[in-house]
């Protein structure tokens, strides 16, 4: 029986020695990571000190690898700037939405939506839709965008080719802006309820 015991209390050592590693390591991980050359925390710094936000581009790692702001600030002649970080979920998009607006006057908004924010579990919570039916309808929203930056269309040109091109009649497409502290916009088909 002593052996057992022995055993047994060397398992219960070794369980605490464990967890008294774990909970250290935890510890040192936080007290000693150096995060100021963060990217995220570079960006929120970055967006702290805006003055001026004519165009905001949100997304997760497409928007942060793929955008450019200071080429488009040239192109646009506008003040851009990019939210994106690697895998951002869409609830912290939408608190940096709302950090920016609150901050500065914010004239346009663009979110890139990929299949992986399309299938989180907080976006299907909250709209009930199916990552299938998103992925194949932004789909179809990119290509409408694409032409309708492609040909610089004024947001009475872009209503109108999309009451053209998005024939389900139960469903309708919006331009939306963000002018004067709110969203504004045109749809190809309103709805008042």
């Amino acid at each position: 029986m002593t052996n057992l015991k022995k055993i047994l209390v060397f398992v219960f050592k070794f369980i605490i020695f464990c967890i008294g590693f774990y909970l250290l390591n935890l510890i040192f991980a936080f007290a000693l990571k150096n995060d100021s050359t963060s990217y995220t925390r570079l960006i929120f710094h970055e967006l702290h000190q805006q003055k001026n936000i004519d165009v905001l581009i949100c997304g997760a790692s497409h928007v942060s690898h793929d955008f450019y702001p200071a080429q488009a600030d040239k192109i646009l002649g506008k003040n851009t700037f990019c939210s994106g970080t690697p895998s951002q979920p869409i609830d912290a998009t939408y608190a940096i939405i709302q950090e920016a607006v609150s901050q500065c006057p914010v004239q346009h908004i663009y979110l890139e939506m990929d299949f992986a924010v399309a299938n989180d579990v907080v976006f299907k919570k909250r709209n009930g839709l199916r990552t299938n039916y998103l992925v194949s309808e932004q789909r179809t929203c990119d290509n409408w965008a694409s032409y309708i930056n492609h040909n610089f269309m004024t947001m009475e040109e872009a209503r109108d080719y999309l009451e053209t091109v998005q024939t389900i009649m139960t469903n309708s497409a919006h331009v939306v802006t963000y002018k004067n502290g709110k969203f504004e916009g045109l749809s190809n088909r309103s709805r008042t309820d």
